[in-house]
């Protein structure tokens, strides 16, 4: 679960980055969450980061 909680947390700071680096990149992704509305856009991108730190989080150790 701590490597899906990593993966997520940096899919969604990526997904955040990106539109402040380059605002007038097409990216299929983003459009997806953009054809939501921009509130809801950023709500995607914060609950996906959020459920990536909970996952990295609850995960345990492995050993």
């Amino acid at each position: 679960m701590k490597e899906l909680g990593l993966f997520l947390i940096f899919v969604g700071i990526i997904s955040t980055a990106l539109p402040m680096i380059n605002p007038n990149g097409q990216y299929v992704f983003l459009n997806w969450m953009n054809n939501w509305g921009p509130n809801a856009a950023w709500a995607i991108r914060g609950g996906i980061t959020l459920l990536g730190f909970v996952l990295w989080r609850v995960g345990g150790r492995r050993g």
